[in-house]
């Protein structure tokens, strides 16, 4: 992963770093503010050599006093100086657990010792400090050589603890700030890991390198229950999605502004996409344009067109491939006289030998001379290779992917099945997709702003009149 794309991951899944950043930090934080706060205090004890006359006596009492202070440290949260500390405070507690706020520290290089005490209250960490720093005095005084009646070893408190005015733990700002690096670690961990893990396409980025997004169609819920464009519906999301399929019409005519694609084929990756009734609504938005359109229904494994239509589909494409009815009387009129509907007709058990067929090739001649546009409806590309086998026919193919659904693998050996037989892949058309944020709506709300204005050519009206013919008649 590079680090552009690494960047592109990271704008598209930004949530899933946003998350586990809050939730850490929300949760140290309050934990934080909870806990009971501690206050440490310290003082400091110096601790020196007696005696000693000359200087070689001061300073092998001061490699003395040097070396023995590991111990003095250790003496420190031992019951001999706590339990002298506890009777002195009249505190309620043990030697064993006094212990565990108690902590000694020798300065490197040094002769002083610093005693630290942690408690709740910072006037009694500070009571506590100081009377350890006596009380240790006192021990090692009593543990060191005697000379002369005096211990060698003498004590003097060189800091006296104060109360603290700031806790010691827990450091909120600490905890919090940590918590967030974490989480931030987190977070992008998990970004990659989706981004490896999930293969469903969601956008542009996803799809095979050379080929771009031709309309993208929004998901919703009344399309789902009827996915046939309502054409005289002024509804504003029916304007908005009609508007999709207005621009995959746009996009096809510009692909090659001198020879645009005349004969396309509709196909998928995996069943399921959404393709035969992109093939049926664009070219409802063919007709739109004045232009002769035939839908046919070349998924001759499970054929849909008829039904979505609303028309007789036994008998159709196969009837004429097999030369047992004429083109003519197997057209079927619908809905206006420029839109012509080719039913797949019966199942043939040989569907990919039959669209391969020199009665095929001649079909789609025929076709073309005779409409301005011819839309075929073929099975999805990665169980069969009928739509492979049809795109050769063609001037082209739009492969039509469900956002969130279809997986760039499958996506890529769909590619990889139209590219070993030289059918051209004039590009995609997202399916379903998720509504825009309100941000991104700038475009749509053209047509949200009043649902009873009409924004859209003239040329819908018209044919949104004419939607009152017969349906389904013979051509």
């Amino acid at each position: 992963m590079t680090f552009a794309q690494f960047v592109a991951v990271v704008r598209k899944r930004w949530f899933l770093i946003l998350i586990p950043f809050l939730l850490a930090c929300g949760s140290v934080g309050t934990w934080s503010m909870l806990t009971t706060p501690l206050y440490t205090a310290t003082a400091s004890s110096y601790f020196s050599m007696q005696g000693g006359g000359t200087a070689n006596e001061l300073y092998q009492g001061a490699n003395y006093t040097q070396q023995q202070l590991g111990s003095f440290a250790e003496l420190a949260t031992k019951p001999i100086v706590l339990d002298a500390v506890i009777d002195d405070l009249d505190l309620d507690t043990t030697s064993g657990e006094l212990a565990r706020s108690v902590s000694a520290d020798v300065m490197a290089e040094s002769v002083i010792i610093d005693l630290s005490a942690t408690s709740a209250s910072p006037q009694l960490a500070a009571d506590l400090a100081n009377a350890i720093a006596l009380r240790l005095g006192v021990v090692v005084k009593d543990l060191s050589p005697v000379v002369d009646g005096q211990p060698t070893i003498d004590v003097v408190t060189v800091a006296t603890a104060v109360p603290p005015r700031f806790q010691s733990s827990p450091d909120t700002r600490r905890n919090v700030l940590a918590a967030g690096l974490g989480g931030l670690l987190l977070g992008l961990v998990l970004v990659v890991a989706r981004e490896r893990l999930d293969t469903r396409v969601r956008g542009e980025s996803d799809l095979p390198g050379g080929q771009g997004v031709l309309a993208s169609v929004e998901d919703l819920r009344d399309a789902r229950q009827n996915p046939i464009l309502p054409l005289q519906s002024r509804t504003p999301r029916a304007q908005v999605r009609a508007e999709a399929f207005r621009r995959l019409r746009t996009n096809l005519r510009f692909i090659d502004v001198d020879h645009p694609p005349r004969v396309i084929v509709m196909t998928s990756a995996v069943a399921g996409e959404g393709k035969s009734s992109t093939a049926v609504n664009l070219a409802r938005v063919l007709v739109q344009d004045g232009h002769r359109v035939v839908l046919v229904d070349g998924d001759l494994r499970r054929p849909s067109v008829a039904a979505y239509a609303g028309l007789e589909g036994s008998v159709g494409l196969t009837d004429v491939l097999a030369g047992s009815l004429d083109l003519e009387t197997a057209l079927r009129r619908w809905q206006h006289d420029r839109l012509q509907v080719l039913p797949s007709g019966s199942l043939p058990p040989n569907p990919s030998e039959l669209l391969g067929s020199d009665a095929m090739a001649s079909l789609m001649g025929q076709l073309r001379d005779t409409f301005d546009f011819v839309i075929l409806d073929t099975p999805p590309l990665l169980p069969v290779i009928d739509a492979a086998v049809a795109g050769v026919l063609a001037d082209g193919v739009v492969m039509v992917v469900r956002h969130g659904h279809t997986t760039r693998p499958q996506l890529e050996h769909a590619a990889d099945s139209l590219r070993s037989v030289d059918a051209r892949l004039l590009g995609f058309v997202f399916n379903r997709t998720p509504r825009p944020s309100p941000w991104r709506r700038k475009q749509q709300d053209y047509y949200e702003q009043d649902g009873r204005r009409s924004d859209v050519p003239r040329s819908d009206e018209d044919f949104s009149g004419e939607l009152s013919g017969e349906a389904g008649s013979r051509g």
